[in-house]
């Protein structure tokens, strides 16, 4: 990872973003890909398979919010090479949300939104650390 003086710690360059997500909690199924973008990326079954638990993990309940740091290999998205990612989940109120659905049945929600990248990304501008999290 290449950094120039002008940019500072927190600019990489040469990094691909290759993808970003959006990972619920369904209390019937676990945690589920909610959308991605590319479209494409929640039609990968490795990807289905892996993701959610990376970006939920186990006690992540236990926190309102926090983040998680993971690489993976998805050959269709990324062939021969690590994409590493990180996840900034949070759990709010249920009755914090603008609108909210017939879906939500527990007292609280949680999301993670995820960044799948060629390079790591230690730090996340402040607006991307906490997001909100509204029902369409």
């Amino acid at each position: 990872m290449r950094r120039t003086p002008s940019q500072g710690l927190n600019a990489t360059v040469g990094a691909k973003v290759w993808g970003l997500a959006l990972v619920g909690f369904d209390h019937a199924v676990g945690p589920t890909i909610e959308f991605t973008l590319p479209d494409t990326l929640k039609d990968d079954p490795e990807l289905q398979r892996s993701l959610p638990f990376l970006a939920l993990p186990d006690g992540a309940h236990a926190r309102d919010e926090d983040y998680s740091y993971f690489h993976l290999v998805l050959p269709s998205v990324a062939p021969d090479e690590t994409i590493f990612g990180i996840s900034c989940n949070r759990q709010i109120p249920a009755d914090q949300l603008l609108n909210k659905g017939k879906d939500v049945t527990r007292s609280t929600v949680q999301k993670a939104i995820v960044v799948l990248a060629s390079k790591v990304r230690p730090r996340l501008p402040r607006s991307a650390r906490s997001p909100r999290l509204t029902q369409p």
